[in-house]
């Protein structure tokens, strides 16, 4: 098979004279309150979670019900037959009030969407890998666009209106921390590397000491994604209490942090040298989560009582927010690069009207420069003097 070069470097693949027509292919977790029955695709246990979720957010098992098009009757059935199973009641219907979860109930919920949030990021990076190792055959008209980028929430709906708009690009996207993507840009290992940067950062604060071995600011370019705002997530109950590190350690608050090397993690380091709070101070400082909301499904369950994450993430499972510093999500790509039909694509989205009011919908984010082209040098906060910030 002969390979062709695309401008950016990308390879392109002259197709076979058959080839198989195109795959639908996804990962997700299924789950079972049962021994191992053999059960695959979405089992009754599914549909059980889908039915807490209902009442937690509505208040109602008819109106769980009627969202998930089944009646009434059969969702009650399918709860009362699982509680007797688990010796264990999992909702409380009230007399004219509606149905609440009971605390079993909210646990085992909890415990499923934090797995389910800890596996979006792993799932969508496998589902990019599996179809990769089939490139050759099932995208050998279509060029590569290998996107390595920190989690964010508006991150899939870019690659979807990318594909959707252009029938020639498949978009590889992984997700791993900001460190790391820049890191493979730089190695010649994908095409854009996703990372955020807070505008508190300056010469020599911790993000600048994690990015700068990667950055090369003479050939590469950054393309403006979004603008989102980093805070502190905090239970519900605890809105108006706390507003810095330094409380959250003084009031002995079990915190919950984000993996080393993720842009998050710098962030959350760099208030803390700055608040003079050592990092033992804090109660769970170690322990990790890997994506934002993975951080706030463990507060929301009350494994944890505060951690840091955008107000998307927080707002989306009701915690209460206290904005910290607002941050740039930058992706970054080499110059030669620009001109190569993906990234024209990804500019024209990043640029439409649509996209931009899908992403806004998301608590925190302003895509008002979504698609600006912008030097290293000029745009990160390091490069900007103090006076003119």
């Amino acid at each position: 098979m002969t390979e062709l070069a695309s401008p950016a470097g990308m390879r392109r693949r002259k197709p076979d004279a058959m080839k198989p027509g195109p795959l639908p292919f996804s990962l997700r977790v299924s789950f079972s309150l049962s021994p191992d029955d053999g059960l695959r695709g979405v089992t009754p246990d599914d549909t059980l979670f889908m039915l807490l979720e209902g009442v937690r957010t509505s208040g109602s098992l008819s109106q769980a019900a009627r969202t998930l098009g089944m009646s009434y009757r059969h969702a009650w059935g399918m709860m009362r037959a699982k509680e007797q199973k688990l010796a264990a009641e999992l909702i409380v219907k009230q007399r004219g009030r509606g149905a609440t979860l009971t605390a079993f109930g909210a646990r085992l919920l909890w415990a499923q969407q934090r797995i389910l949030s800890r596996f979006a990021p792993v799932a969508a990076s496998l589902e990019a890998e599996f179809l990769a190792e089939l490139q050759e055959d099932l995208f050998a008209e279509k060029e590569t666009l290998r996107l390595r980028a920190s989690h964010d929430l508006a991150l899939p709906i870019l690659r979807e209106e990318i594909e959707r708009r252009s029938s020639t690009t498949f978009v590889d996207l992984r997700f791993s921390g900001s460190e790391e993507n820049l890191k493979a840009l730089a190695q010649g290992a994908c095409d854009i590397a996703g990372f955020h940067c807070a505008r508190n950062q300056r010469k020599g604060s911790v993000q600048h000491l994690g990015y700068r071995r990667w950055l090369k600011p003479r050939e590469n370019r950054l393309i403006r994604f979004a603008t989102r705002v980093q805070g502190l997530m905090l239970r519900a109950s605890l809105e108006g209490q706390i507003t810095s590190f330094a409380e959250v350690a003084r009031a002995g608050l079990r915190f919950i942090n984000r993996q080393k090397g993720s842009g998050t993690r710098l962030v959350t380091d760099q208030f803390l040298a700055d608040e003079h709070v050592q990092p033992r101070a804090l109660i769970g400082y170690e322990v990790e989560e890997y994506t934002h909301l993975g951080v706030a499904t463990r507060i929301a369950s009350g494994a944890a009582d505060v951690g840091v994450g955008i107000e998307a993430a927080a707002r989306q499972l009701g915690l209460a927010f206290v904005p910290l510093v607002p941050e740039d999500y930058f992706l970054l790509v080499a110059q030669s690069s620009l001109d190569a039909a993906p990234i024209r694509t990804l500019l024209d989205v990043l640029r439409d009207p649509i996209f931009r009011r899908r992403v806004a919908g998301l608590a925190g984010y302003d895509m008002t420069d979504a698609g600006e082209i912008l030097l290293p040098d000029n745009a990160l906060p390091w490069s900007v003097p103090a006076s003119k910030a």
